[in-house]
């Protein structure tokens, strides 16, 4: 990627409350990992409000790790093992997604649970106005975001099936976002019945258990990304 590109992800050093023990971290992926080998440096995403993202660059390639924050967190929050399971389970489709390596759940490995996937060299773009882009390629992207949404919101994957994304009847939307999960069984997406358009980024409202096929959270490009080697050129 070009020096200073406008939307290049900024690397910091790992800041002192997201600090691990780095050499168990490599002992673990050297035994859990295939192919995966040292020595390894890890920095840090600098941005993000909720999961800690590490850059991981090793002797077998760049990886990217989330993991929960360490201290007293409330019940089903940073729930990086959903994470994982969303990515693993739209793995198959035509939604693109990084590749998702292994989820740890042993708190003793280093701290917190995490999971690895691949990284994928791109641009993030935490400001919706899109500073610093020609007008030609803001236009592109925007496009290109609604184009992936769709396709998330049907996963289609050529067998007719997606990946059913449902809300956790125990959960409840009271209101709220509510819990969403990716179901393992693929079901079709007439199953989903059209509903209310989300507003501010929330959910529409679906009985407990009816399938839920939307998007969440703002649909803004800070929280999506542009792969730099799918730049838009429509």
């Amino acid at each position: 990627m070009p020096d200073g590109m406008v939307g290049e992800p900024v690397l910091v050093p790992v800041l002192a409350n997201h600090r691990f023990d780095e050499a168990a971290l490599l002992r673990y992926l050297t035994v859990a990992l295939p192919g995966f080998a040292g020595p390894l440096v890890v920095r840090q995403f600098q941005g993000g409000q909720s999961n800690p993202t590490y850059h991981v660059q090793a002797g077998s390639g760049d990886y990217v790790l989330r993991r929960k924050p360490a201290g007293v967190l409330l019940p089903s929050a940073h729930a990086v093992d959903r994470e994982y399971r969303i990515l693993a389970a739209l793995r198959d489709t035509d939604v693109p997604v990084p590749p998702v390596h292994l989820l740890c759940t042993d708190d003793a490995v280093i701290g917190t649970m995490f999971f690895v996937m691949d990284y994928t060299p791109g641009r993030v773009f935490p400001d919706r106005m899109l500073p610093g882009v020609d007008p030609a390629d803001r236009r592109s992207m925007y496009l290109d975001m609604g184009r992936v949404l769709a396709r998330l919101q049907t996963c289609a994957n050529g067998t007719q099936h997606k990946v059913a994304l449902r809300v956790d009847p125990a959960a409840g939307l009271g209101g709220k976002r509510g819990r969403i999960h990716a179901g393992s069984a693929c079901t079709r997406a007439r199953d989903a019945p059209p509903g209310p358009e989300p507003q501010g980024g929330a959910l529409p409202i679906r009985p407990a258990g009816r399938p839920l096929c939307r998007r969440y959270g703002p649909g803004r490009p800070g929280w999506t990304g542009q792969s730099a080697s799918a730049m838009c050129k429509r």
